[in-house]
Order: C-alpha cells, then sequence, then structure tokens
C-alpha cells in the first residue's frame, strides 16, 4: 500500500451542501462491487469517482495527489456529512478527513480491486487449491477445475476477503451453509455484513 509522506498534507474547503449533493449521486449510482473511490482536484475543481459516476465540486486548496479510499465513505457521507460549512478534506499520513472522520487512504489501488491475490505465493496458492478440491472432491471438482475459477475471478477483479478477516471468513461460512438453501449467496452476506458495519458507524 502505497500512502502519502508522513509530512505531506492535502487539503481543501468545499460546501458542505455541494458535496453532500454530489455524493448523493455517486451513491445512488454504486453497485455492491465498488470498492473504492478516488478524489482529485485541478483547476478548482475536485473530482469524486466511484464505479461508472464522477462528480465534481468546486474546492480550494491544495491537493496535488489523487487518493483512493473505501467507497463506503461515498455511500456513508451520502447520507450523513458532519457539521460545518465548508467542510475541510484532509489527506496527511495515509489517512483521509472529513472534518474529524478518519479513515485509511492509499495512492494506488490493486488491479483486483482489494488486497492482491496474485502476491499471494505459489505454494501457499497450490495447497489452498489441493485442500479445496479435497474437500468438494465428492462434486467430481479437480484442482484443475479450481485454478480455472480463480483465474477467471482475478481477471474480472472481484473483490476478496482480505489476510485479516480470517474471522469473518468462518462465520460467514457457518452462516452461509444455513442460508444457501434460501439462496443466499456468500457474497450476499459480505454485502450485507459490510453495510451493515458502516451503518453501525455512522449510527454511533
Amino acid at each position: 500500500m502505497t500512502s502519502l509522506p508522513e509530512n505531506e498534507c492535502q487539503i481543501l474547503l468545499v460546501s458542505r451542501e455541494r458535496l453532500q449533493h454530489a455524493l448523493g449521486i455517486l451513491a445512488g449510482s454504486l453497485d455492491s462491487k465498488t470498492r473504492w473511490a478516488s478524489l482529485s482536484h485541478k483547476d478548482g475543481q475536485l473530482k469524486i469517482v466511484a464505479g461508472m459516476t464522477n462528480c465534481d465540486v468546486e474546492a480550494k486548496g491544495h491537493w496535488p495527489e489523487t487518493i483512493f479510499i473505501d467507497a463506503n465513505w461515498v455511500r456513508g457521507m451520502g447520507g450523513l456529512i458532519p457539521p460545518g460549512d465548508p467542510i475541510i478534506l484532509r489527506a496527511e499520513g495515509g489517512h483521509f478527513y472529513t472534518n474529524r472522520f478518519s479513515q485509511l487512504c492509499r495512492l494506488d489501488i490493486p488491479q483486483s480491486g482489494g488486497n492482491d491475490p496474485t502476491s499471494v505465493s505459489r505454494k501457499s496458492r497450490a495447497n489452498r487449491v489441493d485442500k479445496a478440491a479435497k474437500l468438494l472432491s465428492p462434486f467430481r471438482v479437480s484442482p484443475e477445475d479450481l485454478e480455472s475459477m480463480i483465474e477467471s475471478v482475478q481477471s474480472r477483479g472481484v473483490s476478496v476477503w482480505r489476510r485479516d478477516e480470517r474471522q469473518m471468513v468462518a462465520l460467514v461460512a457457518k452462516a452461509w451453509a444455513v442460508l444457501a438453501p434460501l439462496g443466499v449467496e456468500t457474497g450476499d452476506l459480505r454485502d450485507l455484513i459490510d453495510n451493515a458495519v458502516t451503518n453501525a458507524f455512522f449510527r454511533t
């Protein structure tokens, strides 16, 4: 992950009303697969891009670098922007601030839209594939079938589980086993959890 140097600070002042209007448009256009939003500044305009939609908001300040943040910022702030006018947007030391609200930001984005699954070592990948193939052998799924599926998923840029989410993966697997007969997919549970966590934060 590439973050801003500790001594580098980007800061913009934007109208609360105009920012809220732009985020409302963006939030309404997002789908569940959109994981990142970007913010850049040129010619007095803050450009916010999320998914296939972008909005410009008049802004004043110093913002030379494009930064990437979790798209949940768009979803959450679209309905609840912190008090204050103008709103102060600041990126410093790997964090992005909306007034006092803070979250991680970065200067690049993995092609996969999440932590890059191609960074997993060949040995680790082979072990995971073999283990999964043994579990799925009653269904005549081979390691080659799994490798083909993995290549397809990574080429589509589908978001992946992070390495620090092992406990969540285990819980989702158990919940999915219960809900699968009702047509629920693991991706549905992931989206539900992400939205629940975000909404819980903004309700506090």
